[in-house]
């Protein structure tokens, strides 16, 4: 049993999947496997796989016989199969430092924390490094938090990143909310990282692909998912820091421009 499961979603992926698989395999730590789903493919997404495959007996591939329009059915297929003590998400087009893993566990092992984050690097299509990383350089990568502690710098901007390492015990927060739409992951890793004991982070670089046809710069029907993500992040706000209600109240205020936006999306495409 391989030490570390990584879960890849894959949809139309064809252009970038490649380079991130290379940048998983060419991880010095050496002790994983990775899970593929594809969500029924149009391009050859599929194909680069399957070629990778032959390549790596760590990597394999499940194909699902429908689209599910969101990237959390496929994460969850994969970690039904998952058996490994570890889990890692990673986007089909995005790449990691060499040493993503080793540098995670090796904090890991100094912390026993049950999750452990990487500073993420946002990049252009080709990987040219934007302005903005998360965290800041200005944040102490030395800092442990609990679980509750790390929940509350997401609640608004993300003040932290979501890639990284968590134990396999805390995958079930994934399988406790049955609702699969676009924006799913927005609630389930704030419910992920309140879950924990501890969370700690490494110093290195998962580059986080920025695209100029993301839902923040088209019209789409995906505005509606943007609305349901927002209510139930209030609603987790509410259950999760029941007397804390200025927290509520900012965090309502906070979304209110998204929803805004989300609401005149929808009503223009009437």
């Amino acid at each position: 049993m391989k030490t570390l499961t990584i879960v890849m979603p894959a949809f139309n992926a064809g252009k970038y999947i490649g380079e991130a698989i290379q940048s998983i395999i060419q991880q010095s730590f050496k002790d994983w496997t990775l899970i593929v789903v594809d969500d029924c493919s149009s391009d050859n997404t599929v194909e680069v796989v399957e070629k990778l495959i032959l390549c790596d007996e760590r990597i394999s591939l499940l194909k699902l016989k429908e689209n599910s329009g969101a990237a959390k059915y496929p994460r969850l297929k994969a970690l039904e199969l998952a058996t490994s003590e570890w889990i890692a998400f990673v986007d089909a087009d995005d790449v990691l430092d060499e040493q993503y893993f080793e540098k995670l566990f090796v904090r890991q092992l100094e912390t026993s924390a049950d999750i452990v984050l990487a500073k993420m690097f946002l990049v252009s299509e080709d990987l040219k490094v934007l302005e903005k990383t998360i965290p800041t350089d200005k944040f102490n990568m030395n800092t442990i938090f609990s679980g509750e502690q790390a929940c509350r710098l997401t609640l608004m901007d993300w003040e932290i990143g979501a890639s990284g390492i968590f134990h396999q015990r805390l995958s079930k927060i994934f399988f406790q909310n049955a609702t699969i739409y676009m924006n799913a992951d927005e609630l389930d890793t704030r419910r992920l990282f309140f879950a924990a004991k501890t969370i700690a982070f490494a110093q290195t670089k998962y580059l986080y692909r920025m695209h100029s046809d993301s839902i923040t710069h088209t019209l789409s029907l995906k505005s509606f998912d943007k609305i349901i993500s927002v209510r139930d992040i209030i609603q987790f706000v509410k259950a999760a820091y029941p007397k804390d209600v200025l927290l509520l109240n900012q965090v309502k205020e906070y979304y209110k421009p998204m929803l805004r936006w989300a609401e005149n999306q929808l009503w223009f495409m009437k």
